[in-house]
């Protein structure tokens, strides 16, 4: 039975159905007034709510409600064993007077939905699938229309005889290219019957997991040169996945830190980053500062954490698979290098216009422009620079931009540090520190020349530690969990 919400107008076809077959009768919700308490209450299950942190990331926040559907396994299947959604993405609201409770309407001023039957001998049994935030907002947040093709639900559960196979699937998620706008996925599974939940009025609690993994950069480095750093990317990382509510996490024996849910194919890969902007001080390592690990800097800027689709990635085999076919995971970092002479040349990005074989010049490596103040080393705009050397603040060259006294335009290059296997788990959050002591990496996928080392042979160290899990739906927690160094070194040859 499809929505199973009731609605006053009910009662005045109660006489008529009374007349039909049992089948229909035993398909009837129950209603307010036959002196059973049949309205759906669900509880949120949130460890440490109250705990706030200064997390740049936009969170969930499903105090406010969140959506919800629900599978009746004790339905009969309809064709091709069919087993149809009780009810499908339903707003679960805040019910009056009861902190800390919800139910499921249409709109606050509708009556609630109600539990499945109780007769003939059946328990009134359903599964939840609950999640937050609602497409519109997730589409936004990947910078989709919102008559975009993802973020649907589809339901494939199945059910022959007694059986039933749970299949239950948001289809499409998409993760935008750009960090900044990043958000939290949290959903819940969840059994519950009217017998046992609904009759007690306890209500059925919800646990929320957060789905995705989450990442951040820092850097340092114990060098004589100058780098300076203005950006991030996480290359080949998925972007687009399908979600199945029903099925179990892949590293569910290995300790994953969600019980219920995981990603499925088909999946798309992409580059995520940010680069610095208005509000944004570039980063010195080097003889600017953040010279050892225990003063390593974040370079994430105000982008906040990259959160991203757990997987067992490979990495980016920049010997073998130079332009990266086979979809390698890598970090690309947005820098300039300057040498420790007397002249502090500038030594990557290179000159422009200089050959790089009989055929290429510099001219055809990416290059990003900044407007940066002298004195401060914030960000004013980033710049366009058309064929003819003019700086523009829009890639179309409309509008041109004249340099402030104070302010001095700069190019950035991409700076790869191809990877090993990683394995990004749902619910943790993985910080990598990149040393820059020895080199800056090689070449971006992207460029002309994939995979060659940077100035010179080189040696970036990359060492990631990772708090446990998150602690709330609300809020991430900065200072809690273990730092464990799990990798070694990266050597670039």
């Amino acid at each position: 039975m499809n929505i199973k919400n009731y609605t006053y107008y009910l009662l005045l076809f109660l006489p008529a159905l009374l007349l039909t077959g049992c089948a229909q009768e035993d398909d009837m919700p129950a209603v307010a007034g036959d002196g059973a308490d049949s309205g759906i209450v669900l509880r949120v299950s949130l460890p440490d709510a109250e705990a706030r942190s200064n997390a740049t990331t936009t969170t969930a926040d499903i105090n406010g409600g969140f959506y919800v559907s629900a599978i009746c396994p004790e339905d009969d299947a309809s064709a091709g064993n069919v087993l149809d959604p009780y009810f499908s993405d339903r707003h679960a609201m805040p019910m009056a007077g009861r902190d800390g409770y919800f139910g499921i309407f249409d709109d606050p001023a509708s009556e609630p939905y109600v539990w499945s039957t109780t007769r003939h001998g059946k328990q009134g049994k359903l599964k939840f699938f609950a999640y937050y935030p609602s497409g519109e907002v997730l589409k936004s947040a990947a910078g989709l229309p919102s008559g975009a093709n993802n973020f649907g639900l589809k339901n494939y559960s199945k059910k022959q005889g007694s059986t039933v196979t749970y299949d239950y699937r948001m289809e499409n998620f998409k993760i935008g290219t750009d960090i900044s706008r990043h958000i939290d996925f949290v959903t819940a599974t969840a059994e519950g019957s009217r017998r046992a939940d609904g009759d007690t009025g306890a209500g059925v609690n919800l646990a929320f997991e957060h789905q995705l993994s989450r990442v951040a950069l820092n850097a340092w480095g114990n060098t004589t040169s100058d780098i300076e750093i203005a950006g991030v990317r996480i290359g080949r990382v998925i972007t687009e996945s399908s979600f199945n509510f029903a099925a179990q996490p892949k590293n569910l024996a290995s300790g994953d830190n969600t019980v219920n849910g995981n990603w499925v194919t088909p999946q798309v890969r992409d580059c995520v980053e940010y680069i610095f902007r208005e509000g944004d001080t570039v980063v010195k390592v080097g003889t600017g500062g953040h010279t050892s690990a225990a003063s390593a800097a974040s370079i994430m800027g105000n982008g906040g954490w990259a959160m991203v689709i757990p997987a067992d990635y490979t990495g980016w085999n920049h010997k073998s698979d130079a332009p990266n076919r086979n979809n390698g995971l890598y970090f690309s970092v947005l820098m300039r290098v300057k040498e420790n002479d007397p002249s502090k040349t500038l030594v990557y990005p290179y000159i422009e216009g200089a050959d790089m074989s009989a055929t290429v010049t510099t001219d055809g490596m990416t290059v990003i422009y900044l407007a940066i103040e002298r004195a401060t080393g914030k960000v004013m705009t980033r710049l366009y620079r058309s064929g003819t050397g003019n700086y523009f603040t829009d890639p179309g060259f409309t509008t041109a931009y004249t340099v402030p006294a104070t302010v001095e335009i700069r190019n950035y290059g991409w700076a790869a540090v191809p990877l090993t296997t990683l394995r990004w788990k749902p619910g943790y959050q993985y910080v990598y520190t990149l040393d820059y002591s020895k080199g800056v990496g090689v070449h971006d996928p992207f460029d002309p020349y994939p995979g060659r080392p940077i100035i010179s042979d080189i040696l970036v160290g990359v060492t990631e530690s990772g708090n446990t899990s998150w602690h709330t739906v609300n809020d991430f927690k900065n200072d809690e969990g273990s730092d464990v160094d799990v990798t070694g070194q990266i050597t670039i040859e």
